[in-house]
């Protein structure tokens, strides 16, 4: 079985003789954003965006082939990416007023008001 994004950050690092705490110290990324990563627990994530700035810092300050980490990123997170932009967009859509029915209503209600 290869080894998930999380484990080899985590190993990498540990090899390098690293720990949390100087790895957020050297990449001004939080800690516990560090240790999300590592534990691969994307709902404690920021967005895709924010998260893959993270995941290419953690790469590059232990100085590892950025498009293999990348690599790993999508596979590990695409899917939870996408159903959590999906249930956003979802939520838009639900919220959004009907603009036609609306504008239909106060055309109705003014109709009202002259008969």
């Amino acid at each position: 079985m290869a080894e998930s994004l999380g484990q080899y950050l985590q190993r990498v690092r540990t090899e390098k003789g690293y720990s949390l705490s100087d790895i957020s110290a050297m990449t001004c990324i939080g800690f516990e954003y560090l240790a999300a990563v590592e534990a691969e627990d994307l709902p404690k994530l920021p967005a895709q965006t924010v998260t893959k700035s993270y995941v290419r810092n953690y790469a590059r300050c232990l100085r590892l082939d950025e498009a293999d980490v990348m690599k790993r990123f999508a596979e590990a997170s695409g899917v939870f990416y996408r159903d959590r932009e999906n249930a956003a967009l979802a939520a838009r859509v639900a919220n959004t007023p009907n603009l036609l029915k609306s504008r239909l209503d106060a055309l109705v209600s003014n109709f009202k008001l002259l008969f």
